[in-house]
């Protein structure tokens, strides 16, 4: 069923393309030979424009009001508009001078790799604790070392990294 209105609509396609053509030939060809024998109306050749309401005289000078008008308008629009973007662009300017100074001003120059770089040093803080606590476990463990000796070393290493 789909298949048969498929070939209609194609079919009605191709007809209607097919009668398109014929008549852009037909009335190619009217053209031609009224032009060759020089039949061809005014109309069919070069149509001026009429204005009914005016004289030709006033015509003239409408239209240069109405355009001297359109300019006047466009260009007080403009005018206005772009003043107002000039005020705004010099007051964000100043803001975002000021801005950026104080970004600048109120931080250290590496203050952007410290906060990368603090996150990595947190963990490896964390393992050198860790590291440290089980060295004295294994020291107490073995009975060399007295336990005050081991929390003063561990007190004098973690006074160390806080320098």
């Amino acid at each position: 069923m789909t298949d048969d209105i498929d070939s209609t609509i194609s079919e009605i396609e191709q007809n209607a393309l097919d009668r398109k053509r014929r008549l852009m030939g037909l009335r190619e060809a009217t053209k031609k030979q009224k032009e060759e024998s020089g039949e061809a109306s005014i109309t069919e050749t070069e149509t001026p424009v009429l204005f009914r309401s005016y004289a030709p005289t006033e015509k003239e000078k409408f239209i240069a009001k109405v355009k001297e008008g359109r300019d006047n308008i466009a260009f007080q629009a403009i005018e206005g508009a772009v003043s107002e973007y000039i005020d705004e662009s010099r007051s964000l300017t100043v803001n975002k001078q000021l801005e950026a100074a104080d970004i600048i001003n109120s931080k250290k120059v590496d203050w952007d790799l410290k906060r990368r770089l603090q996150p990595k040093l947190d963990k490896l803080n964390m393992r050198t604790e860790k590291a440290i606590a089980t060295l004295i476990r294994q020291r107490l463990g073995s009975g060399n070392i007295d336990l005050t000796a081991a929390v003063n070393t561990g007190a004098a290493a973690s006074y160390g990294n806080d320098e």
